[in-house]
Order: structure tokens, then C-alpha cells, then sequence
């Protein structure tokens, strides 16, 4: 089955109505396939960043009861990996979350990656074929070191 690798911005984009990508992440949403997969990383950035909208926790929980919203990635597992991800792109920097998303790519290749919204990032990358999913607020030189990162992140067009 197709799933998507979700991160923070397009979450937290579907979840809050005032987010400037709301509209966006909605309408895109619909067009992915319905089973997405994060890590726990995401989703505590997620709780944090919507932790004044009620709505949204109930969402998150009916999404992971539903297994709309998969968390299949232990870190544990992969922690080595992850903390040479981290160091090898700290000029960038990579964070945590994106490092374990990074790996869990590499483990679930099938999947279409979502990373954050911004379109000019994602051209920059040659990633444009994912509409406005991209790298929110990095600039030109983390966008194009993080894409080094994450080369195997997309690999089919939506």
C-alpha cells in the first residue's frame, strides 16, 4: 500500500485553520494516498506547535485510532544512524525529527515523502513535482545541503 512519510509543517498545516498553508494542506491532502507514516519526534512537535487548538489533539488521536497516522519508526533501532545523520549535516543543522525521517525513507522507499511546506526550496532541489511541499524556512544553502540528506525522500511524482 502507498503511504506518505509526514513531518511537522504539513500536520500542523491540516490540523490549525489559522496556519497560512491551511487551505493548501487540506486540498493536498486529499490527493495523497490515506495511510501516513511519522515518528514520535514529529507528532511531540506537533502536540507542542497545536497545543491551543483542542480540535487538533482530538484529530491526532482519531488519526492514530484509525491508523490513518502510523508510527512504526523505534529509535532505538536507529539511533547511531540518526545521531551521524545529525552530525554529518549540522551546518544545516538537521534536527532530530528530520534525521529520523531521513532514515525512516530509507526504510519505508516505497513511501512519498512529505517534508515542509515552501515551494522555491523544493525547485531548488528539483522536487517541484511535489506541489508546495517542500523545506519551510530554511534558506538557499540549507535547502540544497538538507536535499544532499534526503535524496531517496520522494521518489515518485503525486
Amino acid at each position: 500500500m502507498k503511504c506518505v512519510i509526514a513531518d511537522t509543517g504539513p500536520l500542523v498545516a491540516m490540523l490549525d485553520r489559522d496556519d497560512q498553508d491551511h487551505a493548501w494542506a487540506v486540498r493536498e491532502g486529499r490527493l495523497l494516498p490515506p495511510k501516513m507514516l511519522s515518528c514520535e519526534a514529529v507528532l511531540s512537535e506537533v502536540h507542542f506547535l497545536t497545543q491551543d487548538i483542542p480540535a487538533a489533539k482530538d484529530r491526532i488521536k482519531s488519526w492514530l485510532a484509525d491508523g490513518r497516522l502510523e508510527l512504526p519508526f523505534i529509535v532505538r533501532d536507529h539511533h547511531s544512524l540518526i545521531h551521524e545523520l545529525m552530525a554529518r549535516y549540522a551546518n544545516v543543522p538537521m534536527s532530530f525529527a528530520d534525521a529520523c525521517l531521513v532514515r525512516m525513507s530509507e526504510l519505508w522507499p516505497e513511501a512519498v515523502g512529505v517534508a515542509e511546506t515552501g515551494v522555491g526550496a523544493l525547485e531548488r532541489l528539483g522536487l517541484e513535482h511535489m506541489g508546495a511541499l517542500g523545506l519551510h524556512g530554511l534558506v538557499d544553502e540549507q535547502a540544497e545541503a538538507l536535499g544532499k540528506a534526503v535524496g531517496t525522500f520522494v521518489i515518485e511524482e503525486l
